[in-house]
């Protein structure tokens, strides 16, 4: 729902440069990073250019695509680009930051934009738990399921190779060096490392549990390996 895209906010912030008699540099658009971190690629590339003097400023089309940490962090952030001689400019705010007056309703703004995140993780936190509670699985198929048109998890012949993989791995010592041969011959075209064996070692769905922060929903039909094979691998991991 906080979806804006690239075209819209262009559009805006095109449109207030114009109004202000500047030219922009209309960046690319960041669409793999959430405003609610201060650091992120693209704002990092134009504070280098505000730091080198090649950028006057920032113009952004609405608050929150500038911010959505905390007050504090926020405020930080616009304090940083001052700093670094640069202006800061809100298509949607048609105020004078640097006054008192326009701080204090920056400062609101800025407030309500962080306070909209959070509603939206909310939101998007039940959604996620009521999907899970349904049998839905979000994310990448596991090895040894397949997913069916309504999005939930049935077993493959695969499943066994992973209980296979679980109990080599309970081994010992050399377990999950020769979990990683054993995966590397039984699915030669997929790409195997330490990390993508420890990511599967440490998937509860093949203890047949879902969990999304506190919540926790167990579907004991998906469960591949027993709880002491899991924990085993655990420890070996």
């Amino acid at each position: 729902d906080s979806f804006i895209s690239p075209d819209t906010q262009r559009t805006a912030i095109e449109k207030y440069a114009k109004s202000k008699g500047v030219e922009v540099v209309v960046n690319e658009p960041e669409l793999d990073s959430t405003g609610s971190k201060l650091e992120r690629p693209i704002l990092d590339k134009i504070m280098a250019r505000i730091r080198f003097g090649e950028s006057e400023g920032i113009i952004v089309a609405t608050v929150d695509r500038l911010s959505r940490a905390g007050l504090g962090d926020a405020i930080s952030l616009v304090e940083k680009i001052r700093a670094a001689g640069g202006k800061v400019g809100f298509a949607d705010l048609d105020i004078d930051t640097v006054t008192p007056e326009g701080e204090f309703a920056l400062n609101i703004w800025l407030s309500l934009a962080r306070m909209q995140w959070r509603n939206y993780q909310k939101t998007w936190a039940n959604a996620r738990e009521r999907a899970i509670d349904r049998g839905v699985f979000v994310g990448p198929t596991p090895l040894g399921f397949d997913r069916l048109e309504d999005r939930t998890l049935v077993k493959n012949a695969d499943a066994e190779h992973v209980r296979r993989t679980f109990d080599i791995v309970g081994i010992g010592d050399v377990g999950p060096q020769m979990a990683l041969s054993y995966l590397r011959h039984t699915f030669p075209k997929r790409q195997w490392s330490v990390t993508i064996l420890e990511k599967l070692l440490g998937n509860r769905i093949y203890i047949g549990e879902v969990r999304h922060g506190s919540f926790v929903k167990t579907f004991p039909e998906l469960a591949i390996v027993d709880r002491l094979s899991f924990d085993l691998a655990q420890r070996e991991r």
